[in-house]
């Protein structure tokens, strides 16, 4: 049984791991801090290997035993869980230059934002994130399930496609866009196409404005700093990456002579 780690005096406590979900929150602070927030954070890895995210005391920070999860040490240690529920927080009290979202002013333009949010939210990452099980963890591999996620994933993302078109550089905003919390939330989880699709670049499969916003978002500053390490960026350090992703899908699409988005 792990112990929990020390609480910061001031602060917010970040309980995380680098996964699609924990980089979100992990993404947002970089950039508010980057944009002249007060915040300032404490980040603790959680073990998964040890199942650590079910001890007692961390489910008194989130009963669902799942991360991110943080505690505000400077609001009464409030206890925030649920990617979408942080992510609302941190730009309600820590925002104040609307690095993430946008000014009262501009009302229709954070609305729009949040449907952009929650449709990732019920969307392409529960879709993406059984695509990855079926692909590399399940305990057989069964082609209907690898297929039907994979297919609705793409089809997805393709949504984003479409959204990206004619030089729109961001989700929301006037004009090309703004970097906002719609970016945020699906960016974490579209750059790790190679590893739960089986599609290195998405550019590949006729998505190059995602392709385009997934690198422009991977070097700004605060992208940079939040994906130096991860689980992307470390697997696209090995040698024939790119073709070893390809590879790792073929089983799926194999022997039965059904087009690949047949489903």
């Amino acid at each position: 049984m792990s112990v929990a780690p020390p609480r910061s005096e001031s602060g917010i406590d970040l309980y995380t791991v680098p996964t699609p979900n924990g980089l979100k929150v992990s993404l947002a602070l970089e950039e508010l801090k980057l944009s002249g927030s007060p915040i300032k954070w404490t980040e603790h890895k959680i073990s998964f290997a040890t199942n650590e995210q079910k001890e007692p005391w961390f489910l008194a920070i989130n009963p669902n035993g799942r991360i991110p999860a943080i505690i505000d040490n400077d609001r009464k240690g409030l206890n925030v869980w649920e990617t979408g529920s942080i992510l609302r927080y941190l730009t309600k009290y820590y925002d104040p230059n609307f690095a993430l979202h946008f000014p009262e002013s501009e009302e229709d333009y954070e609305t729009e934002m949040y449907n952009w949010v929650y449709f990732q939210h019920g969307g392409l990452g529960p879709m993406q994130g059984q695509a990855g099980h079926f692909l590399n963890a399940a305990p057989e591999k069964v082609k209907y399930g690898a297929r039907r996620y994979i297919d609705e994933t793409k089809r997805l993302l393709q949504v984003y496609e479409d959204r990206l078109k004619d030089g729109r550089e961001y989700l929301v905003g006037p004009g090309k866009g703004k970097f906002s919390l719609a970016d945020v939330v699906a960016v974490t989880w579209a750059r790790g196409s190679g590893f739960s699709l089986g599609v290195p670049h998405l550019s590949e499969i006729g998505m190059p404005n995602v392709q385009a916003w997934i690198e422009r978002i991977e070097a700004r500053p605060a992208g940079k700093i939040t994906f130096a390490s991860d689980f992307v960026t470390l697997g696209k350090q090995k040698d024939g990456w790119e073709q070893t992703a390809r590879d790792k899908v073929s089983w799926v699409w194999a022997e039965d002579g059904k087009p690949k988005d047949e489903l």
